[in-house]
């Protein structure tokens, strides 16, 4: 399961955040006991909404980002938001991760893979400048894994 956390070592979490909000998976046995939890984000807010395992026993993560390279963020946003892509083996132990967006808010809310290993999701994309105008787009990327 994922979501995002602000929450710094206290119950079952046992890592800090590293920002305001940061990525937070956790992997549970058929009883629901925690068998692995990770943290990842930058020094600002990182929202996780999707978590897809894929065909290789991995998973992929999807939310976005405001962060810049700090923590475990290696590239810089674009704009307010960018989406933040990540990569896990299977014990949640980041493979590879990748900022995409302009220079606008990018946001990330669900993440598909294709039949071939590829991802796509749809994008929702709010330009800052007219602040009054909300324009949604479709938007289709592929990655291959």
């Amino acid at each position: 399961m994922g979501g995002y956390s602000n929450s710094n070592i206290s119950g079952d979490k046992t890592e800090d955040c590293n920002g305001y909000y940061d990525y937070w998976i956790v992997k549970t046995d058929n009883l629901g006991i925690i068998l692995w939890e990770n943290t990842m984000g930058g020094s600002s807010e990182d929202r996780l909404y999707s978590i897809v395992q894929t065909n290789d026993g991995g998973y992929i993560l999807g939310g976005f980002s405001a962060s810049t390279i700090s923590g475990d963020k290696t590239e810089n946003c674009h704009g307010g938001y960018d989406n933040w892509i990540v990569k896990t083996d299977s014990i949640g132990d980041i493979i590879w991760q990748n900022t995409i967006g302009g220079s606008g808010q990018d946001y990330l809310y669900s993440l598909v893979q294709t039949i071939d290993g590829g991802i796509f999701w749809p994008e929702f994309l709010i330009p800052i400048f007219p602040l009054i105008k909300l324009k949604i787009v479709l938007v289709v990327v592929i990655i291959g894994l």
